[in-house]
């Protein structure tokens, strides 16, 4: 049996195959490509084998263009491969969805707009000037002395798709989504991360005297970070993340080191190109999405409470920036903010106030 490949191996073959896989036919609109798990089956009822493979994330499996692209990498023998990934790899085409008027994806569900007077994480916010709200990750503190409590959100959440809204004021939309005014004021966007091609970050710097739990609605007491390892993709790594949109929802981390060309929410037709992320598959009964359009922003916690990344585009397959990279220099240059090591209720610690 071969052995099996580390990641810094499998993301070195993906490296030398991923920009063939992009543009060799283009008629095949690549969304993403990755490292993880072989999936199999039909969409949307894949299942992971557990054999470490490259993944190419497309919007229709079935267009011949696709077909054209696999006989590049799997040719049938005696053809040479024309794009050339090791037999012992497996290489899994993968069906998402393509935002486009008129298909939605998402279920019908309300949204969740209630106004928090303790802020936690999962809660819906909205930035002046957008016309679209997010969501409230998880709350973060600057390394300068003294220390200034922040939220945590996606970028596009806190400004358009090119440039964040500096300065601008963040709030709680009311039940008729009206930009929220005078106590409904969380805080101003105070700047993105630093690396937006592999961070979709930013930062809301919160007003004195606000107040809130460092812990995430229905989930609970944030407990640190964690790292995904290629073993935890392989073996699908359960997560949960709660958004505004949908709630709170499971789901499984099958890919990692993820380059994407993908749509935001929403159908916007910018496909900006970010590297290094995670792809999460949904996995919940009640649901056949792990985000959708108003969950951006949203933390992506494990079973012991501890956040992966920050979710920031969503549907069939659900996509996240690392919270190393999200934390880090190339990031928002913040550290989380925790109460405890365990999970626990939101209701059993004290809420933290935000310094006047």
């Amino acid at each position: 049996m071969p052995d099996i490949p580390t990641a810094a191996e499998l993301a070195a073959i993906k490296s030398t195959v991923e920009e063939a896989l992009f543009t060799a036919v283009p008629e095949a609109r690549v969304l993403c490509v990755a490292i993880g798990t072989e999936m199999v089956g039909r969409p949307p009822l894949y299942h992971a084998t557990g054999n470490p493979a490259i993944q190419v994330y497309v919007p229709d499996a079935s267009d011949p263009a696709v077909q054209k692209l696999i006989d590049m990498v799997r040719p049938e023998p005696p053809a040479v491969p024309t794009i050339s990934i090791p037999p012992e790899i497996a290489f899994s085409v993968i069906e998402d969805w393509l935002p486009r008027p008129g298909y939605r994806p998402c279920p019908e569900v309300a949204e969740d707009r209630k106004r928090r007077r303790i802020l936690r994480g999962g809660i819906q916010i909205q930035t002046r000037g957008l016309s679209s709200p997010g969501t409230l990750g998880c709350f973060v503190r600057t390394l300068t002395d003294p220390p200034i409590d922040m939220a945590l959100t996606a970028g596009h959440v806190a400004g358009d798709y090119g440039n964040v809204l500096e300065n601008a004021l963040v709030g709680q939309p009311d039940d008729k989504n009206r930009f929220p005014l005078g106590r409904r004021v969380i805080g101003h966007v105070h700047r993105r991360a630093r690396d937006p091609g592999r961070v979709n970050a930013a930062v809301v710097q919160l007003r004195p005297g606000i107040r809130f739990y460092a812990g995430i609605e229905d989930i609970g007491m944030v407990t640190g970070t964690y790292t995904p390892t290629l073993q935890d993709a392989r073996l699908g790594l359960r997560v949960a993340k709660r958004g505004a949109h949908t709630g709170t929802t499971r789901g499984v981390l099958i890919g990692m080191h993820a380059r994407t060309e993908k749509e935001f929410f929403l159908g916007n037709d910018q496909r900006p190109r970010r590297d290094d992320q995670y792809v999460i598959q949904w996995f919940d009964d009640d649901q056949d999405v792990f985000a959708c359009d108003g969950d951006a922003g949203a933390a992506v916690v494990d079973d012991n409470g501890r956040v992966v990344g920050i979710l920031w585009s969503g549907g069939v397959f659900s996509y996240a920036s690392p919270i190393d990279a999200v934390l880090g220099p190339n990031g928002c240059e913040v550290e989380l903010i925790t109460d405890q090591a365990t999970p626990g209720p939101l209701e059993t610690a004290t809420p933290h106030r935000v310094a006047r």
